[in-house]
Formats: structure tokens, sequence, C-alpha cells
């Protein structure tokens, strides 16, 4: 009952809005400030002792519902004890003007206590503080001097934060890198030194110091001004401002200034731009202070007579108003304007495109720079560009900024068979997409949309699925800097392509023409290789590694360094240049050559270049080279099969009838290229094309007709003396098998050919169905003959293996024998029996294919070394299965070294996947190589090795074979 009073009393000694509130949220008591502030706003009847402010509050008004009932809902929060305390900040409005609150509610007996704080003018203050805090973070960030903010601390300087400016010029690291760090932790030695050097001083002194310097940046060599400011607080300095500025130009400016008066000239005299001087006197007479040559050209008008003259005077009373509000609209915008405008000068009538470009100075303007372009020509050539749209030979689309179609040309629509109708505003990726997925490069056309050119060769589809390979070209269009839309270009590049795959046949195969690309570095007037032809290596005596990345001033000597920017010009206007000039080789020697150089924007970068070399005294040597290489194989240096369909074509006349034409292939050459390599089948075939020529006569023709296969062209030739070559042939042939086998292999393998001919007797017969003939009668004597001859080179492998390696005859025959008896114990048939005989003589022939040294080699085998070893066995199945009657044996010799446990090789087969014969060879093979031993590794006894084999059973071995061996054994 005492408490009313004295809340009452203490209310009312409160300078803050206050109120009591029951559990039920009904007002109880107020203070003062409240009945004030209540009555000010004409609102006491509705907050006053009685209301449930619950209610109030939910009822607010619109603007103010949100807050209201956030507030409504903290307050119920702090009444169920769910909180204790609640806040809430709110503006309130009344006419006076916008006032902020702020509310506190905490639990008091049973409701609670609320109170509303006054805080605009701390909201005022916090603004002004967010607003200086913005200025000054603006100008840190913006202000074109370097600004650093340094922390004194324990008598060392560490580094808070520096602007952008600081960071660009000295070449610290990213502020995140350089918090809390020294100048000596951040910059060179001879920088932090001067710096630390300074930051002591003013530290020292507490005074602000100024100070120039010069220092090796890593933005290059500068001169600085700088200046320390101290901040003090208490007589102590805590931090240092750090401000410095880029003086380096102004150091050179009176250097410069004495140059720029004679550069203006220079540049205004022999600028190819028309470019005309206006003078603005106190920002409101503008008259036309000087005209360059080009500008006097196009006008008719010169400097003498327009020079202190408003345009009004120079041209008259309309003219020059028209010509004068130009020049003041420049003059109050105070920024660059560009206009069209039609003047009649006295060289003539004409449409300008004119820009105006003001300069400033301390604030004024001073002069307005002019340049104006002819623009009547492209007046006239906008009336036929959409005529060249339409009638273009490229296919085009003219797409939105969206990549939606807009138009298309009748390129387009005959090539993709698509109407305007049909695809409008539609995605033209879409549209290409719909007859083959993922045919499109949706990256490339945002890159487009976003403002960049792509240029690139890919595969489109027409919409029956019909492919094209293009040049396709995307092209944005900009509008004040912003992208509106694409022009997207098809070029059908089909035979472009083949020309240039022919242009880097050329390229690759000239010997006496240079082709060097060049990087060309428009500003520096500098270039560099970028690739050397085997031309230019032969003609230069560099080596492509020598020169690239290199000045292509290696090339030419002193004397020829006058030309260069001559060229280089005629690159940046994109010209060819052409000229003899002297030009160096590797040993210093000069010599004279026709030059072309070529921008070829085409293939290149728009910044590389093309320069050709010819050597002139060459240009014969190559012709005659190039046409002996397109008529001449490049392997056996016989005709080829094109000189051979040419002159099959020439000869093909009565006068020499009868003609006969040879056909003949070579057998084995796949075994030869198996087993011992395509050098040795090269040998196979540079031999085949020896004995050849040796047997034919010089007025026949003979060349390679394909990869194995020679063709001889024998005119007036009747089909006995043919047979009669052919019968030479063979005789060649097989002195090559009467050769050493082993010598033959080792160096050249002998020669089988397949054999077939035919004659042209009537002028009414096709040579071509003759040739047809002779290929198969060639085919007939293969099946006939060709497994002979495949098994004789068999025989010679054999031999040549028995030379080469540990794998003699004897263990051959050893394997053999024991494999036989082995298989006759287990009741093989007679056929399998034979199959095992051929397999014991076959299972190593693989062999063949590993180095000599390493089957000889005593010691351990490298891991390369037994991987190498290890493939001989499906080698050897390669060798063997080009022979009709041994194919078979293939997958036999293959699975020789697997293992009953699958730990085998080449393919890890286990147990009955590993063929019986196999299996049987597996065993017999290991029996023999334990007792009569190898050159890394000796025999053991027989019965040491028994033991091996059923030690090994199960594992290596097939059980039961291996128990079916060692009872073998036992019994002999």
């Amino acid at each position: 009952m005492n408490d009313k009073p004295q809340i009452g009393e203490f209310f009312d000694s409160w300078p803050y809005i206050a109120a009591i509130i029951d559990r039920k949220g009904d007002i109880t008591q107020v203070n003062k400030e409240w009945e004030k502030n209540a009555v000010e706003n004409g609102c006491l009847q509705d907050c006053g002792a009685g209301v449930n402010y619950l209610e109030v509050a939910l009822n607010s008004s619109a603007s103010h519902k949100k807050e209201a009932q956030a507030a409504a809902a903290g307050i119920k929060a702090v009444l169920s004890g769910e909180r204790e305390i609640f806040k809430q900040r709110y503006s309130f409005c009344p006419e006076r003007g916008e006032k902020w609150f702020e509310m506190k509610v905490k639990p008091y007996q049973q409701g609670a206590l609320i109170i509303h704080e006054d805080i605009t003018e701390y909201k005022k203050e916090e603004k002004r503080y967010e607003h200086l805090y913005k200025e000054y973070e603006t100008v840190f960030n913006n202000l074109h001097s370097g600004v650093a903010l340094i922390n004194v601390k324990d008598g060392n300087f560490y580094y808070e934060r520096v602007n952008p400016y600081h960071r660009e010029i000295g070449g610290a690291e990213i502020e995140n890198k350089i918090k809390g760090k020294t100048p000596e932790e951040l910059f060179r030695k001879d920088i932090a030194d001067k710096t630390m050097e300074y930051l002591r001083k003013c530290r020292e002194t507490k005074q602000s110091i100024t100070y120039e310097t010069q220092l090796k940046l890593p933005a290059g060599n500068k001169h600085l001004l700088s200046k320390l400011s101290p901040v003090i607080i208490d007589d102590k300095v805590e931090k240092i401002v750090g401000i410095f500025q880029d003086i380096t130009t102004q150091k050179r400016l009176e250097q410069d200034l004495k140059n720029i008066n004679k550069e203006y000239e220079t540049i205004l005299d022999n600028s190819q731009s028309a470019i005309f001087l206006l003078n603005v006197e106190n920002e409101e007479r503008i008259t036309l202070q000087r005209l360059n040559k080009t500008e006097e050209k196009l006008t008719g008008l010169s400097t003498e007579e327009v020079k202190g003259k408003t345009p009004i005077e120079v041209l008259g009373e309309e003219i020059g108003k028209e010509v004068e509000a130009n020049y003041r609209e420049c003059l109050e915008k105070r920024e660059t304007t560009t206009y069209e405008e039609e003047l009649n000068l006295p060289a003539g009538k004409k449409t300008w495109l004119t820009r105006l470009t003001p300069v400033i100075v301390e604030g004024k303007v001073e002069k307005i720079v002019g340049s104006s372009l002819d623009i009547t020509e492209l007046k006239e050539e906008k009336q036929w560009s959409d005529a060249l749209f339409e009638e273009s030979t490229s296919a085009i689309a003219l797409l939105d900024e969206n990549g939606e179609v807009v138009n298309i040309n009748d390129k387009f629509r005959k090539i993709f068979g698509y109407k305007l109708s049909e695809i409008k505003d539609k995605q033209l990726d879409d549209v290409l997409e719909n007859t083959k997925k993922d045919n499109v490069d949706r990256e490339k056309t945002k890159k487009v949309l976003k403002g960049e050119k792509c240029k690139f060769e890919a595969r489109r589809y027409d919409r029956d699925g019909n492919p094209y390979e293009f040049l396709i070209k995307g092209i944005p269009v900009k509008l004040d800097g912003e992208v509106k839309g694409i022009y997207a270009i098809f070029d059908d590049i089909t035979e472009s392509k083949q020309q240039r795959e022919k242009l880097e046949a050329i390229y690759n195969a000239s010997t006496n023409v240079a082709f060097v690309i060049v990087d060309l570095d428009k500003e520096q007037s500098e270039t560099s290789i970028k690739d050397f032809s085997p031309g230019a290596e032969n003609i230069f005596g560099y080596d492509r590694k020598e020169v690239l990345e290199k000045p292509v001033s290696i090339l030419h000597p002193k004397e020829t360094e006058d030309k260069i920017p001559n060229i280089i010009s005629k690159m940046n206007k994109k010209e060819d240049w052409r000229d003899k000039l002297k030009l160096k080789r590797k040993n210093d020697k000069n010599f004279t050559a026709m030059l072309n150089v070529h921008p070829f924007t085409e293939v290149l970068d728009d910044n590389k270049v093309l320069g050709v070399v010819i050597d002139v005294s060459e240009l014969e040597k190559t012709r005659k080279q190039l046409e002996y290489t397109s008529y001449h194989d490049e392997l056996t240096d016989l005709y080829n099969r094109k000189f051979m369909k040419e002159n099959m074509k020439r000869l093909d006349t009565e006068r020499q009838l009868p003609i006969s034409l040879i056909m003949l292939d070579v057998n084995g050459l796949k075994i030869i290229n198996d087993t011992f390599g395509h050098e040795m089948g090269d040998r196979l075939l540079k031999k085949t094309s020896e004995i050849l020529k040796d047997s034919i006569r010089q007025e026949d023709i003979l060349a390679r007709w394909a990869g194995d296969e020679f063709l001889i062209l024998l005119p007036q030739t009747t089909s006995s003396e043919a047979e009669k070559i052919i019968e030479r042939v063979e005789n060649k042939c097989q002195q090559t098998y009467r050769q050493n086998c082993d010598k033959a292999l080792k160096d050249e393998p002998p020669v089988s050919l397949g054999k077939g001919f035919a004659t042209k007797t009537d002028p009414g017969q096709d040579l071509e169905k003759n040739l047809k003939l002779a290929d198969e009668q060639m085919y007939k004597d293969k099946r006939k003959n060709g497994i002979t001859a495949k098994r004789e080179m068999i025989n010679c492998l054999l031999h040549r293996l028995y030379k080469s390696s540990c794998e003699n005859e004897s263990h051959t025959l050893r394997i053999t024998r024991l494999a036989l008896k082995l298989g006759e114990k287990l009741g093989l048939s007679e056929g399998k029996l034979k199959d095992l005989s051929y397999l014991g003589s076959l299972h190593d022939i693989g062999k063949l294919t590993v180095d000599e040294e390493i089957l000889q080699k005593s010691g351990a085998l490298s891991e390369k070394e037994c991987k190498d070893v290890k493939r001989h066995s499906a080698k050897g199945a390669k060798v063997v299965a080009p022979v009709k009657e041994l194919t078979h044996l293939s997958t036999l010799i293959e699975y020789h070294h697997e293992r009953w446990d699958g730990k085998g090789y080449p393919r890890g087969k286990e147990k009955t996947s590993i063929p019986l014969l196999a299996r049987i060879i597996a065993i017999v093979d290991a029996y023999d190589v334990m007792t009569t031993g190898r050159p890394y590794k000796d025999s053991i006894s027989k019965e040491e090795a028994l033991e091996e084999i059923k030690e090994c059973a199960g594992e290596q071995f097939d059980p039961e074979l291996a128990g079916k061996f060692v009872e073998m054994m036992k019994e002999k």
C-alpha cells in the first residue's frame, strides 16, 4: 500500500516518459512526462490510466504497424517472464518534426515498467558520425596521394592500413597482409631504412616532417614528396599519418615543357586527322586559333584566315551562329561533346562528325580542341549497308541483347533452311540445337553479350541435320557503351580449311622460303619471334629453339634498322609491306631477300604478323623438289600411286599395245612388323623395291601402289615377256632365302611376294579392268603360296631366336619331347598332340621382340626389363596369328605363362580358363629351365626340380597335371 505514493514521487521526478502496466497490459500508473507527452500529441484519452497498452500498440496506424506489433510481442514476453528486458527504437513524426525514442520494458511487481527515452539528439549525432566516416573513407580511398596509418607502439612502427594509391606506388602487399607489420617486414631494405629514419624523427620531434626522396620502387624509379604527421594523445605520439605524392612527373615537367610546343606542332602538322584549336576568353568569347594541315585541306580554310576570329566572322551570320552554338554547348557542359553537322565551306558542302574536348585549367575552360571527320561518304554508305546485309555471302543473324533473333539475311535462310517468321524472337542457340544436342557454345554467346568479340571455327547443322564447317564470328552491337545486340556471322570454310591445310604443308615443307611469325609491340616498336618454320631454320641457320621469344633484330644487320619503323607503321594500319632488304644468317653473313610482311588477321591474333622471306636463288630448286615429292614415295623413292595413275592414262594408247600390268604384294610384312617393329618392316619394303628395280627394264614404270603393294607398268610388253620379268623377281626373292637366315633377319628380312599380272592387247579393253584382273591373280597366288612363305618366315624367326637367346634348339626339342610324353600319358588325341608339338617349338617365339641384352643378362632384371620380358607371350601370339594353319595356336602361346592361381601374365587367367595345352607347356618349360639353368640362375638337380613342381602345384601349376608330370618323370 505504500508503493504507490513512493512510485508516484519517483515517477514524477523522472525526466523520461514512464508508465506501469499490470499483467493484462492495462496502464495502472503514468508519470508527468507521460501525461505531458500525451497532451502534446492529443492522445491522453488513448494512453492514460486504465487503457490497455497492448491494444493501443496493436491498433497503431498502418505506417507503424510492424513496429507496434513487435513492441506488443516484446511487452508480452516480459509480462510472461520469457524475457528480462525488452528494448526497441522507433521514430515518431509529429508536426514539429521527426523524433526518435528508445522504449525499455522491465518486469515490475505483477506487471511491467515501460520507459520511453527521447534519443533524437543521439540519432542526429550518430548520423553525423556516419556521414563524416563515409566522407573520411571516400577521401582516404580516392585520394590521389599515398596515405598510410602507422601505429607507434613499444618503440616500433606498425602499419595499420594504407590506401589504394599507396599500394599501387609503394608496391606493398594488399591490405589484409600489411596490417600489424613493420616497414622492415614489408619493403626492401633500402626503402625500409629510409622510412624508419623519418618515422623516428617524427616521433621524437612530435612535429610534421616533409621531405623529398628518390626511391627505386616496384612500380619504377620514383621521386616522392612525403609528409609524416604525428597524432598526439596525452602528449604521446600514438599514431603517425604518412602522406606522399608522386612528383616524378613534376620534376620532369620543366624538361617536358621545353619539348611540348615542338611535339605539339609536329603532331598537328603530321596528323591524318582534321584538328582545330579554339581559344576561350574569360569563358565567353570563342575564337579560332589554329587549323592543322588536314583540316585546312578538307575545309578550304587556312590558319591565317581564321586566327583570332569568331565562327560568325569566318563563316557568316547563318552558318557561324550554328557552329558557335555547338562550341558554346561544349563550353557550358565542360565535357566532351560529339555531333554531326552539315557545312557549306570553301572546299565544298560536306557532312562532318565533330568532336569537341574542353581544356580546363584551374577550373576554367581556356581552350577547346576539336576534331572533324568527313562522313559524307559514310552517310551514303548507310543507304546501301542494309542491302549489304541482305546480299552478303555470309550467313548473318542479327540478335537482340538477350540473344534472340531479330533478323536473318538471305544466305542464312538458304544455308540453315529457316524462315524469319519461324525463329524470330527465339534464342539462336536454341534454334541451332534443335537438330543436334550440345551443338552450340552458350558460353561464347554470353561473352559476346558482355561486349567481347569472338571468332572460332565449328561445325553447325541445318534444320535437316546436314553438317557445315563454319568460321563463326560474334560481334557485339554497342550503343553508348552498352551491348544492344549481336551480329552472328557464319562463313562456310570447307574449301578455305583445305587451302589452309595446303598452306600449312607448304609452311612445313618449304626449305627455301622462310616463314616467321612475329609478335608486334606497337608501343615499344619492338618485336619478338613466335614461330620459325623449317625453311627459316634452313635459310637463317638457326634452330627454332634458338630464336623463339628473341627480338627479330637478330635476323637483320644494323643497316636495315631504319626500315623497321615503316614496317611497324604499315602493320598498325593492317597493310602489307613488301621490299628487298638485307637480312643476316646465324654465321653473320648478310644476304639479300624479298621480304613480305602481312598482318594476317584472318589466321593470326591482331598483334601478330607473318613475315615471308624468299632467298630467290633457291626458288627453282624448291619447285623441282615439290614436284619430285608429289610424285615419289618417301620410303622407297619409287614413283607413287598418283604418278602411276597419270602415266596409265598417258600410255593407254594403241601405239603402246600390248600393255602389261604386274601387281605384287609383300608376304609376311605384318609378321616382321609385329616381331621386329616397323623399322624392320621398312627395310623389307626397301629391299623389295631394290629387287623390283633390278628386275625391270629402263622403259618400265615401277610404283609403290599401296602399303605393301607394288605395281609395274610395262608398255609394249606381251604376257610372255611379263612372265619372264616375274620369274626374274622370283629368283631374286629366293636368293634372300638362300642367304644365312640369321643374318637376313638381323639386317634385311627375306623377301616373298604374291604376284599377278594381266595384259591389254585390244584398244577396246579397259586398262582399269586389267589392273583389277592382275590384282585378283595376285590374291590367288597369295592364297596358294602365301602360307608356305609365312611358314618359311616362321622357321627363319625360330632360327633367329635360337641364335639370340638362351632358348636354343635343344631346349625346344626337350620341351617338345616331354610335352608329348605327358600328352600321351593324359590320353590326348593325335590332333592335340600335333598342336602340342608345334607349341613346344613356338611358345617362346615372342622373345624375338625382347632386347638380346635383356635375355642374356646374368643379374636381376629392372622393373622395366621385367615388363619387356613379360610382353613376349602376347607378342608371340601376334607373330603366329597371320599364319592360317597356326592361328589357333596364338591363344596357347599367349597363355603359356598364366598361373593356376591367376597371378600369371599377360591376362591373369586362372585354373581351367587356361587352355590345357598351355598348362602342360607351363610345367615342362619350368622343369627344363630349372634343370638346365639360365644366365640369371644356376641349374638344379632333377629331383629338386620335381620337388619344386610339387610345391608349386595348386599355385603356379595345375595340381592334377603337376602330379601326372612328377609321376611320369619318376617312372622314367
